[in-house]
């Protein structure tokens, strides 16, 4: 299910969301905006595309679209494949796939699901790492 919360530091992300009838929920303190409701369109929009040439943030949206598409089906196009769907599968590929899949205690479901698990933490490891910050300046 697709987040229905966004949160930005960004005004022009946020008046931008204000415009298209969303609601921006400030907190005192935090540089953070919360925008509510958000669809998965406006999950895969970023702001920059608006600041280039239409036809080629257009262009970059539909890339985005695309690979969202791929990283969400390839999981159960590959599990449908390996266990349901052989024959679509060369068969020197299917024997290499097999003489690998002998070695594995798991079923094709766990490493899939493991597999899932692993680049979301590493996803979220990467969100988490410390960047060079400077603090405001104050006068």
């Amino acid at each position: 299910m697709a987040p229905q919360v966004m949160a930005t530091e960004r005004p022009d992300r946020t008046a931008y969301m204000l415009l298209r009838g969303k609601i921006a929920i400030l907190m005192d303190g935090n540089p953070y905006v919360l925008l509510v409701p958000t669809t998965l369109f406006d999950q895969l929009h970023s702001q920059e595309d608006y600041y280039l040439r239409p036809i080629y943030g257009s262009l970059l949206r539909l890339v985005r679209g695309f690979a969202f598409y791929v990283a969400f089906l390839t999981p159960g196009v590959y599990l449908a494949i390996v266990l349901f769907h052989r024959e679509m599968i060369p068969t020197e590929l299917l024997l290499s796939i097999m003489g690998a899949r002998e070695r594995v205690p798991f079923p094709s479901i766990i490493e899939v699901i493991v597999m899932e698990v692993s680049f979301e933490l590493i996803r979220e490891a990467g969100v988490r790492v410390p960047g060079s910050w400077e603090p405001p300046l104050v006068l």
